[in-house]
């Protein structure tokens, strides 16, 4: 196989409202990527969330992925 991807749980799933006086709140996932062949690795995404009840979709990509 080329690549294997595996996400680990986020961190949450609520943000609180945004507060001024604090530093913004943040959630985060890790992405864990099997590379063996050391191909270039492009990334397309899809965020969902809902605000006020209201769903939001966003996609995006990724064309390049740093080496590590």
């Amino acid at each position: 196989q080329k690549c294997k991807c595996r996400l680990q749980a986020p961190s949450g799933t609520k943000l609180p409202a945004h507060n001024p006086f604090l530093p913004p709140s943040a959630i985060t996932q890790i992405m864990l990527i099997a590379n063996p062949l050391k191909e270039p690795v492009s990334l397309k995404f899809m965020l969902s969330y809902t605000m006020d009840d209201e769903t939001f979709t966003e996609m995006g990509e990724v064309d390049t992925l740093p080496h590590l």
